[in-house]
């Protein structure tokens, strides 16, 4: 069995297409058939069901998925541990974050970082936070630099670097921006993310601590659209204080207090390559 083998049929699983894995893994298509002819032919089993355009894994193809990531992991565990030996690091370290923590918090970070450290190449992605802790369990991310959730399985690793305060905030004219009753929340709708996002779960288990039931208007994953959206009257929000404009009001109710903590995500059973190792220290 060819390492070249199960990095095509993990290409193919994980794209859902012979096209997107030769894309995924720069192949031409005939080369990732015939590297994953070759595996079937190994194991003398379909790994794939091929219904016009469409795949599908076979029983022996979802039976050998979590087989294949152990195998194509450990390998690249013992060629990141060989490189940590050397003095400066190398290759590509890919990096997820928000697009908030991105713009808000690592801008001096990275191009420090990128100075000190020319040879590494960064493969910085911006994608929802929810989207990058995927990322780091399916071993594509090795850092997501995200809100940190509630709650984490046990194979993940969280790593707080920084508190980041919101705030209820409103337009200036709306209702609640001459409200001091936290009831009020429960009367006007609100502009939030969706509900499957760390932010909304949050915003959520503190109001519901109060008894608070909220009315979302609109959802968005963007916190500058958001942001947009409540300064021109559409309803009210919870947003980091780095959002905070003239154009905003912020409610202030004593007993509600928001703060989400920001840092980093890793995989427990993933050697962290020396590159993503000092990008760690740096951001200490």
């Amino acid at each position: 069995m060819e390492i070249s083998e199960l990095k095509a049929f993990i290409a193919v699983t994980d794209t859902g297409s012979f096209s997107g894995a030769a894309r995924q893994i720069h192949l031409t298509q005939p080369a990732i058939s015939k590297r994953i002819a070759h595996l079937e032919s190994r194991l003398d089993q379909s790994l794939f069901d091929r219904i016009g355009h469409q795949i599908a894994l076979t029983e022996a193809g979802q039976r050998l998925v979590p087989h294949a990531r152990t195998i194509l992991n450990a390998l690249q565990d013992g060629l990141h541990d060989v490189s940590r030996l050397t003095e400066q690091p190398s290759g590509t370290l890919r990096i997820a974050t928000s697009y908030h923590v991105g713009l808000h918090h690592l801008p001096d970070i990275l191009k420090s970082y990128y100075n000190d450290y020319p040879a590494v190449e960064l493969d910085l992605r911006f994608m929802d936070s929810e989207e990058a802790l995927a990322g780091v369990d399916k071993g594509d991310i090795e850092l997501a630099i995200i809100t940190l959730p509630l709650n984490l399985p046990d194979h993940l690793h969280a790593h707080g670097l920084w508190q980041d305060p919101m705030q209820i905030v409103c337009a200036e004219d709306h209702p609640l921006a001459s409200s001091y009753e936290m009831s009020d929340l429960s009367n006007y709708p609100a502009v939030l993310p969706d509900s499957y996002t760390i932010t909304r779960q949050l915003v959520e288990t503190e109001l519901a601590k109060h008894g608070l039931n909220i009315n979302v208007r609109l959802s968005s994953n963007h916190l500058e659209s958001i942001r947009m959206m409540v300064e021109i009257g559409l309803g009210w929000s919870v947003l980091p204080e780095t959002l905070s404009s003239d154009r905003l009001h912020t409610c202030h109710f004593e007993a509600i207090t928001f703060s989400r903590e920001l840092g980093i995500i890793t995989h427990k059973q993933r050697t962290l390559t020396r590159a993503a190792e000092l990008l760690i220290d740096r951001m200490d």
